[in-house]
């Protein structure tokens, strides 16, 4: 397992699926972002991407099941420097419809 400052430090700034020796899958979900942070007043909002990545996880986009979907869907059109912002637009519809289909 890492440790140290910067694996530290990483976990309170980004989700992430880790495996054991055994195989065994498990979800690193985030840590507060306050736990990293000086207390400096202008820090008492909730960033961006932290309410993202919740919402992500709230969609189930996180488990297994969920990134499978997502894979499913965007490895069908991949994308590219052809690709415009409709078509990126319609795969992540695509893909939110998908995972509400899921559950």
């Amino acid at each position: 397992m890492p440790s140290g400052p910067v694996p530290d430090r990483e976990r309170l700034l980004y989700a992430d699926v880790e495996r054991y020796d055994d195989g065994r899958l498990t979800w690193n979900a985030l840590r507060s972002w306050r736990e990293g942070l000086p207390d400096i007043s202008f820090f008492h909002h909730v960033p961006e991407a932290v309410r993202l990545t919740r919402a992500m996880q709230k969609l189930g986009m996180s488990s297994t099941a969920g990134l499978k979907t997502i894979a499913d869907i965007w490895s069908a059109e991949p994308p590219s420097d052809a690709m415009t912002w409709q078509d990126s637009q319609d795969l992540t519809v695509r893909m939110l419809e998908s995972l509400e289909d899921k559950g």
